[in-house]
């Protein structure tokens, strides 16, 4: 009972999460390719539903709709997939002159 607690706990937060990072990744204008590379990155079988929506060109987003149980694994996959998309974003449309404030942070201290 306190496993499937839980599990649901985890699923709403990665679903109301998940959305946020969808957006996320749009905004980064992920490709088919950067689907791809997050995929292998995040763990996530290519054949779960989330993988295979990624990795569409163009990439589908529709993971709101997405059964329940598939939540974390949406999340797992948008978070590797955005990083991808950002980090080849920041090689090639923001090097050197770039004024998005979060490509400026400074680095992360130790932690606690």
């Amino acid at each position: 009972m306190i496993h499937d607690r839980a599990r649901a706990a985890r699923g709403r937060w990665a679903r109301c999460h998940g959305i946020e990072v969808a957006g996320y990744a749009m905004q980064a204008h992920i490709t088919a390719a950067d689907g791809r590379a997050g995929v292998a990155l995040s763990g996530v079988k290519p054949t779960a539903n989330p993988s295979v929506m990624i990795c569409m060109d163009p990439p589908r987003y529709g993971f709101a709709r997405l059964p329940a149980d598939e939540h974390v694994t949406a999340f797992r996959v948008l978070v590797s997939v955005f990083a991808v998309a950002d980090t080849r974003r920041r090689e090639t449309h923001c090097k050197g002159a770039c004024g998005h404030p979060w490509h400026h942070l400074p680095p992360a201290g130790p932690e606690l």
